[in-house]
């Protein structure tokens, strides 16, 4: 019995500092990644687009400029989104 009640007073007490923080403008939950570019895949922008139109995989372009396929994806997929910035 002591614990549940224990448990219940934490939970409220956590709540309101959680709705004050909230209130006085503070950001709540998880910060957000880096939303930068990989300095490997700016600098090789123009070759990596060349591989991609003479067929070669993606697998195989991430091996050749030496960062992971997700990391390749994930890069060229903002790079489309600012506009296709070219390095």
């Amino acid at each position: 019995m002591t614990a549940e009640i224990q448990r219940e007073y934490i939970s409220r007490n956590i709540k309101a500092k959680l709705a004050a923080k909230k209130a006085e403008g503070h950001k709540l939950g998880r910060p957000e990644g880096s939303r930068r570019i990989s300095p490997k895949v700016i600098e090789n922008l123009a070759a990596i687009r060349k591989y991609e139109k003479a067929g070669v995989s993606q697998e195989a372009i991430a091996k050749l400029i030496g960062v992971s396929r997700s990391t390749l994806i994930r890069n060229l997929r903002r790079v489309e989104e600012e506009g296709g910035q070219e390095g």
